[in-house]
């Protein structure tokens, strides 16, 4: 499909309230087309499964809960944005949550990347033309040709040793214009809550990855190293399950990016349960 469809759908979405265009999003799963405005496409309940652990269904209204989070802290900020404002999502998968900031953004300006090669063909088939660029971990720099506004990544650093987790916060931030947003969510201190419950429940349904950590690793000590360390990284693979990404776990502290990054961000934001499913942190990158 042409741009000016997806045109049509960012000034159709500023017609709506936040809520609205939320559930308008949602509803896109049963009615692609509404009041003449066609929206973005889905892969397949398989494709969405193998990424997110569950469908659409379930997925799409979580997506929102980021984007209505990432709206209120981008107005919070910048106040109102102007049709050069700029978002870029690093682990984009199938566009679930991108999709939403169409709202925001012109459709050139929502940048996405991804490393999975399978994705651009899945891009093409249900993204109406958005493009999905694909990269690599090792790579020093995302490929943009300017510094995005808004630059996030929703469930990646919840999987990255430190090694990669620096890696890859250092090439959002290069990624962020100054003055402009970053946010990444990770496990935090209620998911170790959760863990203590299913290892207590010894339910038998749990994955096989998560299975493995609240077996292998003593919680509380885990929760001790999480606060005071404030990076804690749970190796769950097999010798033989080689993906980058794979389900090892790590639970990465707010303060962790402070200190590291002491001086060039400040912390905005943190949101935890009930507001948001993991923990979400909002810095802004310094002038």
């Amino acid at each position: 499909m042409s741009t000016d469809t997806l045109e049509k759908l960012h000034e159709y979405a500023k017609s709506l309230s936040t809520e609205a265009w939320g559930i308008a999003m949602v509803n896109s799963q049963s009615e692609p087309v509404q009041n003449g405005v066609q929206f973005p496409g889905f892969p397949g309940v398989d494709i969405q499964q193998s990424f997110n652990g569950a469908t659409a269904q379930h997925t799409m209204p979580r997506a929102f809960d980021f984007y209505r989070l990432a709206e209120k802290t981008i107005f919070d900020v910048y106040g109102e944005v102007g049709e050069d404002f700029s978002v870029l999502e690093l682990g984009a998968g199938w566009g679930r949550i991108c999709r939403y900031f169409y709202r925001l953004c012109r459709p050139e300006n929502v940048l996405a990347f991804d490393v999975n090669k399978r994705l651009p063909s899945i891009w093409a088939e249900t993204m109406m033309g958005a493009a999905l660029h694909l990269t690599s971990p090792e790579e020093a720099q995302l490929r943009v040709e300017k510094p995005a506004n808004f630059v996030f990544a929703q469930s990646l650093f919840s999987h990255l040793s430190e090694e990669y987790a620096t890696l890859t916060f250092d090439k959002m931030l290069a990624a962020t214009k100054p003055g402009g947003i970053v946010a990444i969510t990770s496990f935090g201190r209620h998911h170790i809550k959760n863990w203590r419950y299913m290892a207590k429940k010894k339910d038998k349904q749990v994955r096989k990855h998560l299975r493995r950590l609240i077996t292998r690793y003593d919680l509380d000590k885990v929760e001790k190293e999480y606060l005071t360390k404030h990076f804690v990284f749970l190796e769950t693979r097999d010798e033989d399950e080689i993906t980058l990404k794979g389900y090892d776990f790590a639970l990465v502290h707010p303060y962790f990016f402070l200190k590291k990054w002491a001086g060039k961000v400040s912390l905005l934001a943190v949101y935890e349960q009930p507001d948001y499913a993991q923990t979400l942190a909002f810095f802004q990158k310094l002038k």
